[in-house]
């Protein structure tokens, strides 16, 4: 699993910078628990040396409330509310579908 954490800034409908980027990988070949995402995102976004609220879709954390989330982060936490926080999401998921498609072929 490869978690990529980046900060944005993002208006309404757009993302209109990528300030820095930090991946984290956890490599497993089950599904990982709820608490194992947590750590791996944790590690990620404390790379960022960034203060701003973690931004992820539900399904990211198995749909768990954002109060659990956020508490098991210790950090701020919020799902997607706008287009530019997806637009956010998709630039993350870009990199981390990179990342992890490098790790692959370097393995093999």
């Amino acid at each position: 699993m490869v978690c990529a954490a980046v900060a944005v800034e993002t208006k309404a409908d757009s993302v209109d910078a990528v300030d820095s980027m930090e991946f984290d990988v956890h490599d497993t070949e089950r599904e990982p628990r709820f608490e194992i995402v947590v750590d791996t995102v944790s590690r990620a976004v404390s790379r960022l040396g960034v203060e701003a609220p973690v931004v992820a879709e539900k399904g990211e954390f198995y749909n768990k409330p954002d109060w659990i989330v956020e508490g098991a982060l210790g950090a701020d936490f919020k799902y997607v509310e706008t287009i530019g926080e997806r637009k956010a999401v998709g630039v993350a998921h870009h990199a981390a579908y990179a990342v992890r498609s490098l790790l692959l072929r370097h393995d093999t």
